[in-house]
């Protein structure tokens, strides 16, 4: 079971190398729509994996915060942009009005 928790921390962490450079540079294409999950095995993880599992989790734990520290920045910034856009929509519809 070993090579099956290898290859699940290994997947894990290709996760966060991927949205870790969505966040640096706004690209976010190759991402996954798909949580990732540990693999479904009978056996716990390797003694000697759990050092890595750990460092993951804590990596996995900043970039979700990352996340939604993005997630709300863009959302603020999205109220601002619509917030301009009806102000303008009303100021031209004012604008049109006859006096």
């Amino acid at each position: 079971m070993q090579t099956t928790w290898d290859q699940a921390l290994d997947d894990l962490e290709h996760e966060l190398d991927l949205v870790e450079h969505a966040l640096a540079t706004g690209e976010v294409g190759g991402l996954s729509t798909q949580p990732w999950s540990p693999p479904e095995v009978l056996t716990r993880i390797p003694q000697h994996l759990i050092p890595r599992a750990v460092g993951l989790l804590t990596r996995q734990d900043t970039v979700v915060a990352r996340l939604h520290e993005a997630t709300a920045e863009l959302g603020a910034e999205l109220s601002y942009v619509t917030s301009i856009d009806d102000d303008s929509t009303f100021s031209s519809a004012d604008a049109a009005r006859p006096s």
